[in-house]
């Protein structure tokens, strides 16, 4: 039985409390039909089931146990989909990490989160724990659909064998944090479930259903991506990252593969609606645009229905904290007065509030206030971080005196004359780059880390973040460059030199050097694009902070940066 909108669900999805019970439970049914497309492997649902049981009688048999950290550096394939199911099926609890991550902080996140377990492809991440690490982990290899360990477990497992269930943590993903280090989101089993019911009901997919997935594991999109159509009966075709910039191959991709949905951030159709927005037929089969992440152009969403005039757009919109919290179907045809696109109030089992800075309901047209969410999906906190975690999930302002708790999510929005609400950005310092959540401080603390910046502040424009750096004097003897095309100025602190596994430079700070920099301890999407140097102070506003309006109007020079896009 296919769920539809509002109706009732089927019995084993109502029931299902763990991961791998909805990604797994059409497999008997559909054995035969492909659940995964990979680029160089398919898995049907059978054959899903069946490598997800013998990943996990591998994992238990090299000793896992329920609640057990295990890292994994991989990129979407059927293989990693495959392993995601395992961790679930023996308990542990996933930390999904780039493979191109830094090994400094590849350590790091394994040491913070005391992993018992490092799964990679040959060559990514560190081989080993380095000496003094909090967790004695050990390493695995994903290949050929089985593990290879490194060594045998050394840690016994606990006396007492915890049973999971539904209110235990299936993942832990890491975003930057406001302090300068990643937050680690913590996620139940019944929380994720919880979206992926609501997520299928709203979707509503029909078994000859592709949904096409972009995203890389370490973003949660790519969980609502295999939720959404492994539990719907679906098949699920994972798109290359490669055909980012080659927008024909792209749309030939999902001719061939049949793909009908087409889930991702906004900025996969870039290329393709920036050089090929004649060719889009080449993707026949496409009925359905699934986008979340950022802010979508209304000028290239009508662009899309020029090419299918019956094509469902859908404005999904949310937090890594509750995966996401709202879907919106966007009317067929599109406002031509506005390119400001509506977002919904909550799935099923969530619901926006919009609160003013008095606390209660914002109610009249034009007015903007603050979003918090309640939802049964929400996430659980943040890992060992109990501050943090009490900043963001708080009592519910429209009913002090419950005991439920609501995530004060930090975003601001606008309530329209159509009873929609219309995003409006943050008040911290929080962005989104190619859909990826960016704590702009964590970027300055690596940058300020380095001997040779005094000052950095980071911000964001229309093509990516920008950084301007005040550097401290250069030795007698050196020659520095300037190189301009970035936007972050770097605050100085006393005790900003001291990044783990930060390097002393020995020539000149230039914009090579410091990319460098970053680069050993950043992921990819969080080096910044383009760097301006300054042997000035940066400018101040009259409170004493770093003025980031004037730094940005110096030099992007190209409009509003988009801080806060959704």
């Amino acid at each position: 039985m296919t769920p539809t909108a509002r109706g009732p669900l089927p019995y084993e999805q109502r029931h299902a409390t763990l991961l791998h019970h909805f990604l797994l439970r059409h497999a008997e049914r559909l054995g035969d039909r492909p659940a995964v497309i990979g680029r160089e492997s398919t898995l049907t649902y059978a054959e899903l089931a069946s490598r997800a049981a013998g990943l996990a009688g591998q994992l238990a048999a090299w000793g896992v146990e329920p609640g057990d950290r295990i890292v994994l550096g991989l990129d979407p394939s059927p293989d990693a989909l495959a392993l995601l199911c395992a961790c679930s099926m023996t308990g542990a609890v996933f930390v999904p990490v780039a493979p191109e991550t830094p090994e400094a902080r590849f350590r790091s996140l394994a040491d913070r989160t005391e992993a018992v377990l490092l799964v990679a492809e040959d060559g990514t991440g560190p081989q080993s724990p380095g000496e003094g690490s909090a967790a004695p982990w050990s390493r695995a290899r994903l290949h050929g659909g089985a593990l290879e360990f490194s060594r045998p477990r050394e840690a016994p497992p606990g006396p007492v064998r915890m049973e999971t269930t539904g209110r235990d943590l299936a993942y832990l993903i890491f975003t930057s944090g406001t302090t300068g280090e990643p937050k680690g989101i913590m996620m139940s089993h019944s929380a994720v479930l919880a979206f992926w019911r609501a997520l299928a009901e709203h979707c509503a997919l029909d078994g000859d259903a592709r949904v096409g997935s972009f995203s890389p594991l370490q973003f949660d999109f790519s969980l609502l991506d295999y939720g959404l159509a492994l539990g719907s009966g679906a098949t699920l075709v994972l798109v290359d990252r490669a055909l980012f910039h080659q927008p024909r191959r792209m749309l030939d991709f999902l001719g061939a593969t049949g793909v009908t949905q087409m889930n991702g951030v906004p900025s996969l159709w870039s290329s393709i609606l920036r050089y090929v927005p004649g060719e889009l037929h080449r993707a026949a089969s496409l009925r359905t645009v699934f986008f979340a992440g950022e802010g979508f152009p209304a000028s290239g969403l009508r662009t899309l229905r020029g090419a299918f005039p019956e094509l469902r757009i859908i404005n999904c919109f949310g937090h890594s904290e509750s995966v996401a919290c709202s879907f919106l179907d966007l009317p067929n045809p599109l406002p031509e007065e506005s390119d400001s696109l509506p977002m919904g109030w909550g799935h099923q089992g969530a619901q926006l509030l919009l609160l003013g800075k008095d606390g209660d309901p914002v109610t009249e047209p034009g007015v903007t206030g603050e979003l918090y969410l309640r939802a049964d999906n929400l996430f659980s906190g943040y890992w060992r971080d109990p501050a943090a975690t009490g900043r963001a999930l708080v009592a519910n302002p429209l009913r002090p005196h419950d005991r439920e708790l609501v995530f004060r999510s930090g975003d601001r929005a606008e309530l329209g004359t159509d009873g929609h609400l219309y995003f409006k950005g943050r008040d911290d310092l929080q962005v989104k780059v190619r859909g990826n959540r960016i704590e702009l401080e964590e970027v300055e603390r690596v940058l300020r880390s380095h001997p040779r910046v005094a000052q950095a502040a980071v911000t964001a424009a229309a093509d990516g973040l920008l950084a301007v750096i005040a550097r401290r004097p250069a030795p007698a003897d050196s020659h520095t460059s300037h190189a301009f095309h970035a936007f972050h100025a770097f605050h100085d602190t006393d005790d900003s030199h001291d990044a783990p596994g930060a390097r002393t430079p020995a020539g000149p700070l230039d914009t090579a050097e410091l990319r460098r920099w970053c680069a050993d301890l950043l992921p990819p999407y969080m080096v910044p694009g383009s760097l301006h140097f300054t042997d000035s102070p940066l400018p101040t506003t009259p409170n004493g902070k770093i003025d980031r309006a004037r730094l940005r109007a110096r030099y992007a020079g190209s409009g509003p940066a988009t801080e806060g896009s959704p």
